[in-house]
């Protein structure tokens, strides 16, 4: 197991240590959560200073479509008749 401040990713996953080229989804997602920490703690130190009530955070879902919305992610709000509901896609998919 390859210890990560916020994740730990099995060995067989992680490319360093297998000496692999190609890049495992899991290996990829620790080093992009590695790179955001700082941004992704201070959100979540933001919503925590702000408490909102089930189904009515609307702070809390406001600052997470913006940094997404940030990020390059093309937002969508108010899904399924939910206000603080969002969807957020990046790229066509290929």
């Amino acid at each position: 197991m390859v210890k990560s401040r916020y994740l730990r990713v099995p060995e067989e996953y992680h490319p360093i240590r297998q000496n692999r080229r190609v890049y495992s989804a899991a290996a990829v997602l620790a080093a992009a959560v590695e790179r955001r920490a700082a941004v992704l703690c201070g959100l979540s130190r933001s919503i925590h200073a702000e408490p909102e009530l089930a189904f009515a955070e609307h702070r809390s879902s406001a600052k997470v479509a913006e940094l997404v919305e940030a990020e390059g992610f093309e937002v969508t709000r108010g899904i399924a008749s939910l206000d603080t509901a969002f969807t957020a896609t990046y790229g066509a998919g290929k």
